[in-house]
């Protein structure tokens, strides 16, 4: 079973229990709201990593990449360039990369 579907049957399970804690928030909060689709507890099955809530009434979360992950190889690329979405200008800038300033 899903965990929205064990959370509309009532059920607070581990992972529901770890976000209130964390958020310092009760568990039936968290689950009424994850049964009604406010909250997500995002978990990938193949990997243990650190159980977060994302949604209505919880602590933003911010993600970004500061040059450390060992997935970006090219430490020439212009800072922040990865965090833009792939627009017309960011494939013209990418094209034209490395560019000098005049």
């Amino acid at each position: 079973m899903t965990r929205i579907e064990l959370s509309r049957e009532g059920t607070i399970t581990e992972e529901v229990r770890a976000v209130a804690d964390a958020e310092a928030l009760p568990p039936e909060l968290i689950r009424e709201r994850t049964a009604r689709g406010q909250i997500v507890i995002p978990a990938n099955t193949r990997r243990k990593s650190r159980i977060l809530g994302i949604g209505k009434g919880l602590r933003t979360k911010i993600n970004a990449s500061i040059g450390t992950s060992p997935d970006i190889a090219d430490i020439r690329c212009p800072k922040g360039f990865y965090g833009t979405s792939w627009s017309g200008s960011a494939r013209r800038a990418w094209r034209s990369w490395p560019y000098t300033a005049a």
